[in-house]
């Protein structure tokens, strides 16, 4: 049972003391759209930390393990294996969205206007929101329940995504009071965002997980939709600036040779950066794609045993980086 905080909004939250930078009481009314805040995460950064996942992504990576957080808006999710078939979203439905076909319930999404009436006379909660609209406020609530445990780990809170300098505002007021708060914090970005937006989230930033997911500018734009000078560019901004861990999603058919990974280290360690992580692909999150009513487009459908990446990490020249596999 998570231990709560005796003071989960502080004074700082309120908008009196508390710091250097008074946070004042309508910054913390700011909303934004948050997808899932995950306490107790150990893989977002060091100790125990609470990631927040804010919705919206400028990707469009194929294997995507989140794929409710790349719109910027809220989403039906259906999980039909916990649906009992007992027809009441049929019959409420008043666009006729929703039919049983073989002994299955099918959803249209594309007729849905979004009533949630579905998910009202559900008995089994087989229908849900993902996405909500959240103040920094009621973030920061739920954040500081693991004060204590952020003190004795030396851990904090994370923001993701999606991408989460898409809401840039938000997110500048969540690091702003996360920081009141004397917490330890970190962002998970995939780079692709102008610079302008990572120089004024700096000064309350203590770490930034970045990818870098391939070296060759035409296969990025080509599989990503989007190049990789934006992202190398935030790379070379950040450099001395503050804490960087370089990530590396190692994707099958994309970027799993020798020397593909090798080009990537090579641009990390160029740059003068100390940490690379590589990230195993993994097919968790392709029942995802169903409940959303969205198909798993990525032709291998199968993970990447960890024993195989670290015979691949080991065969490349790393000598001048700290390197780590993680989930």
């Amino acid at each position: 049972m998570p231990v709560q905080s005796t003071n989960p909004v502080s004074p700082g939250l309120r908008g009196g003391g508390g710091g250097t930078n008074t946070i004042k009481a309508e910054d913390t009314q700011k909303t934004g759209c948050v997808f899932d805040i995950q306490r107790f995460s150990l893989d977002d950064g060091p100790g125990i930390r609470t990631t927040v996942f804010l919705k919206g992504c400028n990707q469009v990576c194929p294997w995507c393990h989140n794929p409710e957080s790349i719109s910027p808006l809220p989403q039906l999710f259906y999980a039909q294996n916990l649906c009992v078939k007992c027809g009441k979203c049929i019959a409420s439905c008043p666009e006729k969205a929703i039919s049983l076909e073989n002994g299955r319930c099918v959803t249209d999404f594309f007729r849905c206007n979004f009533c949630r009436t579905c998910i009202e006379v559900c008995p089994v909660s087989c229908r849900r929101v993902i996405g909500a609209e959240m103040s920094v406020r009621q973030v920061m609530e739920t954040v500081m329940k693991d004060e204590s445990y952020y003190r004795e780990s030396r851990g904090g809170v994370t923001f993701s995504g999606g991408e989460p300098t898409l809401q840039a505002d938000f997110l500048f007021d969540l690091l702003r009071c996360s920081k009141e708060e004397g917490l330890h914090t970190a962002i998970e970005t995939n780079g692709n965002c102008d610079w302008s937006v990572y120089d004024k989230l700096l000064p309350y930033l203590d770490l930034v997980l970045i990818d870098l997911k391939h070296a060759d500018d035409a296969i990025h734009r080509d599989v990503i939709g989007v190049s990789n000078h934006t992202v190398l560019k935030t790379l070379k901004e950040l450099r001395g600036r503050v804490e960087t861990e370089v990530r590396v999603p190692v994707i099958p058919q994309f970027n799993d040779t020798e020397k593909q990974l090798q080009d990537i280290v090579d641009i990390v360690g160029g740059l003068c950066f100390s940490t690379i992580r590589f990230l195993p692909y993994h097919t968790f999150g392709i029942s995802k794609y169903n409940g959303l009513g969205m198909q798993y487009e990525y032709p291998v459908q199968q993970s990447l045993p960890v024993e195989s990446l670290v015979k691949l990490v080991g065969a490349l020249d790393t000598d001048r980086l700290t390197v780590s596999i993680g989930n």
